[in-house]
Formats: C-alpha cells, sequence, structure tokens
C-alpha cells in the first residue's frame, strides 16, 4: 500500500510506502481530486485502460461535482510537469467526448 502525505510523513508504519508531497495548495482539494491528481502522477502504474472508459469515469465524478476540474487546475503550478501534461490532456478528452 502506498500513501501520499503533505507535510512531515508518519512514522512506524513498516508495510506502507510513503510518499511526501510539499504542494500545500492541494489542501483545499477533496480526496478524489487528490486520488486523481495521483493516478495522473503515474498513469501507467494505475490506469488499466486509458481512453474512454477513463474519461467516462472521469466525467461521472465531475458531472456528480466529486471532481471539480477548476480546483485541480488551481493547483497544478505546484505539481509535476507530468502531472500538469496528463491532467491537460484529459481536459481536452472531456471537453471532445462531451
Amino acid at each position: 500500500m502506498a500513501i501520499s502525505c503533505l507535510g512531515l510523513l508518519p512514522t512506524g508504519l513498516a508495510s506502507i510506502r510513503l510518499h511526501k508531497r510539499s504542494n500545500l495548495r492541494r489542501l483545499r482539494l477533496r480526496y478524489s481530486e487528490i486520488a486523481l491528481l495521483e493516478v495522473l502522477r503515474e498513469p501507467d502504474v494505475y490506469i488499466e485502460q486509458r481512453g474512454e472508459e477513463f474519461v467516462a469515469a472521469i466525467r461521472a465524478l465531475v458531472e456528480d461535482a466529486s471532481i471539480r476540474i477548476d480546483e485541480i487546475e488551481s493547483v497544478l503550478p505546484g505539481e509535476p510537469p507530468r502531472v500538469r501534461s496528463e491532467f491537460r490532456a484529459l481536459v481536452v478528452a472531456l471537453r471532445e467526448s462531451a
């Protein structure tokens, strides 16, 4: 299991891989939005089928307000280039499939 944390990493969790994140803008995001950023950080690891199915799943989360595109965009400057690039591609795919 892997967990991403802002700030200091907890100790005493031997069987869990911890990843430190320093983008404090993430504090205003919902858990589902942070999870999307983590997926986009390593899409080859976490996305089994890229394409229409993934875009449809994200669209459903946007439509039920679990994910707010504008809020995610506001934290992108503090994210790695790959996350920014993957997110922009996702937004284009969401617009094209509308």
